[in-house]
């Protein structure tokens, strides 16, 4: 389910011992988003014939399917920021170290890691190299956090005005950042009480702006 955050568990269980014909069941329950859950699947397969009883192998794969249908239908974006319950840095992941690898290979760090990309190149995305990213390595960002690539012929900067923050939740804050190809940095909990850079200021698309955060 890539652009989802999934929590799931697997399950094989075998016959009574005194019926045996009851055979096995292959089930697999999931929730996602799994931060935030809006939908429960369950899908438990009883005496199953082609190979042998496993959840993940047999139920697994129509939990996937049902996902990828129902949650589009349900309006829950693949790619929204997940800001999670907390804003303890421990829900956050570093952004890696990606100059001086081909463009493809770090589109795919940075994807297995969690992280969105753009980047604008004509030259071959297996040679060309990155020669600076935006933000650095070691950022502490949201999962889903955009990072922007530059390579020796892209060397074009892209800036993008702050929007107003002031009285958002996060999660609001978040989703205005990322309409501008921005990034956040979240303190305290609560709504916006303040931010930096301040709202109008012009800065490059990948930045991060801090927020933070204030119960009333």
């Amino acid at each position: 389910m890539q652009g989802y955050s999934v929590g799931g568990k697997t399950g094989t269980s075998e016959p009574p011992v005194k019926e045996p014909d009851f055979g096995y069941v292959a089930s697999f329950v999931a929730v996602s988003p799994a931060d935030n859950p809006e939908i429960v699947v369950l899908v438990a397969l009883y005496n199953p014939q082609n190979g042998t009883p496993s959840g993940v192998r047999m139920a697994g794969p129509v939990v996937s399917k049902i996902l990828s249908e129902v949650l589009p239908y349900l309006g829950i974006s693949a790619d929204k920021i997940d800001i999670g319950t907390t804003t303890s840095s421990n829900s956050f992941i570093s952004v890696p170290d990606v100059q001086n690898k081909t463009v493809t290979e770090a589109q795919k760090v940075l994807t297995n890691a969690g992280f969105r990309t753009q980047i604008n190149t004509e030259g071959n995305k297996n040679e060309v190299l990155v020669s600076e990213q935006v933000p650095a390595k070691d950022t502490k960002l949201p999962n889903n956090s955009l990072v922007v690539l530059y390579t020796e012929e892209n060397t074009v900067r892209t800036s993008t005005t702050v929007p107003d923050l002031n009285g958002l939740t996060a999660s609001q804050a978040a989703d205005s950042l990322k309409a501008k190809n921005l990034n956040i940095s979240i303190e305290g909990s609560g709504l916006v009480v303040s931010q930096d850079p301040p709202s109008g200021s012009s800065v490059e698309q990948g930045s991060v702006v801090k927020i933070t955060l204030q119960n009333e």
